[in-house]
């Protein structure tokens, strides 16, 4: 293909991508059209890459189609979901949202926030990666010394090739990111060394051809020397802890039947765009201790006194017996690695439909974090427990807790009495007409 049948491609794509955000994406502030194809380098096969932004969406997604006989990925996306992803490939090293957004052609109405996004994603991967190290490191040599061990001594043909596929992305992750050049998957590992390295990555590429005809002699060769630039092989002394989450229910006798729904729960992990929520475990105890002794999450009892540290541990053995007896309950609330509070839904013993509560640390507040865990509450009770109604009991003078539940779609319904003081009853559901 000449330069102008890949000029004229390019064009073709950019018309039928203009085509399919005015038919499916009505209402986007600006779209960046990316790919092989509007690089000029494309074939007859290559796909259309759109990263489409909206003001604002409940969560991002991505689909697959075909517009005008191109195939297309489109990723969808609002201004906080788009940068949890770019924060997400600087982490991994894997630059491959902003490869999009970076080079992308940019359409849509608001061209200024296109443009301000694209030169943040552009500086990122000028920067380069963040520099190997802790786990992750540790991982990844452990995996390239795991698998070039696996070359060694005589095996059959077919054996070698497939430990040679396996090894492909993670020595040419080594390679790269411990020179300080961002990875890449699939076609883009060769890509991305030929621009590191010519000569290295015509070495690698013949060394993985032989391996793949079941001589795995020089692919060895060059793992080992590769691990050398980073101490040598690493075998002893690594250890891999399993998240403290990994564990699952058992239940015995009755309670195996209390709810039919139980067996077909989701994993217990669960994320938004900024949050990880998460099974609360025992050693969540001195951060709740400190939560509740904090006169701010006491302000709006009755008798606002902080919590001891006893009746801190008896309010996550709750929460934790709770998850024990239900399947579900509130999470440990997660941001950036760390854990900022606890909440979720619960069944209520007094009233009707499963309780919403929350209480996250006070510099936590007002950065949209409750409103992001209650939505992602609601979303779990209804879509994964099938709830027909959630209920949120606000004490009357919590005016910033008031505003959340309304601002999530709760309406106000009645004045109860919780714990011998008036509290503000919200609904959510049908009976509550949200």
């Amino acid at each position: 293909m000449d330069d102008i049948q890949k000029h004229i491609l390019a064009e073709r794509a950019l018309a039928a991508a203009r085509n399919c955000v005015a038919s499916r994406f009505a209402g986007a502030a600006f779209t960046y059209v990316a790919g092989s194809l509007m690089r000029g380098e494309g074939t007859a096969f290559s796909d259309i890459d759109l990263v489409v932004v909206f003001p604002s969406l409940e969560r991002a997604w991505r689909e697959s189609f075909t517009e005008d006989g191109f195939p297309v990925e489109a990723f969808v996306h609002d201004p906080q979901t788009l940068a949890h992803y770019l924060h997400q490939d600087a982490d991994s090293g894997y630059p491959i949202m902003a490869n999009m957004v970076a080079t992308g052609c940019i359409m849509g109405s608001d061209i200024d926030s296109a443009r301000v996004i694209q030169a943040k994603a552009a500086r990122m991967l000028a920067a380069g990666p963040k520099p190997l190290a802790g786990v992750d490191y540790d991982l990844l040599r452990y995996q390239v010394t795991d698998l070039a061990d696996d070359l060694r001594g005589t095996r059959p043909p077919e054996e070698i090739a497939a430990i040679a596929a396996l090894l492909y992305q993670k020595l040419a992750d080594l390679i790269l990111l411990g020179r300080g050049a961002w990875a890449g998957r699939g076609k883009w590992a060769p890509r991305l060394m030929r621009e590191l390295d010519a000569q290295l990555a015509a070495e690698f590429d013949a060394a993985f051809r032989l391996a793949a005809a079941g001589d795995g002699a020089r692919f060895l060769a060059l793992a080992d020397r590769e691990l050398a630039l980073h101490g040598g092989r690493y075998f002893d002394g690594f250890r891999q802890d399993a998240p403290l989450e990994a564990r699952r229910l058992f239940k015995i006798g009755w309670k195996m039947l209390e709810n039919e729904f139980k067996s077909a729960l989701p994993s217990a992990v669960r994320r938004t765009a900024r949050l990880r929520l998460r099974i609360p475990v025992e050693g969540d105890i001195d951060f709740l201790a400190r939560l509740f002794s904090r006169p701010e999450l006491v302000a709006h009892r009755p008798v606002p006194r902080p919590d001891s540290r006893e009746e801190s541990a008896a309010r996550l053995a709750r929460d934790i017996g709770h998850w024990k007896d239900h399947g579900f309950g509130r999470w440990a609330v997660e941001a950036n690695g760390a854990l900022i509070g606890f909440g979720g839904v619960t069944v209520s013993k007094e009233f009707d439909g499963l309780n919403l509560s929350y209480h996250l640390q006070p510099k936590s507040w007002g950065q949209g974090y409750a409103t992001e865990l209650v939505r992602e509450a609601l979303v779990f009770a209804f879509d994964d427990l099938h709830a027909e109604r959630v209920i949120g009991l606000v004490r009357t003078a919590n005016a910033a807790s008031r505003r959340i539940l309304e601002k999530c779609g709760f309406n106000f319904e009645r004045e109860v009495m919780l714990h011998g003081a008036p509290t503000n009853m919200y609904g959510f559901g049908k009976a509550s007409g949200s």
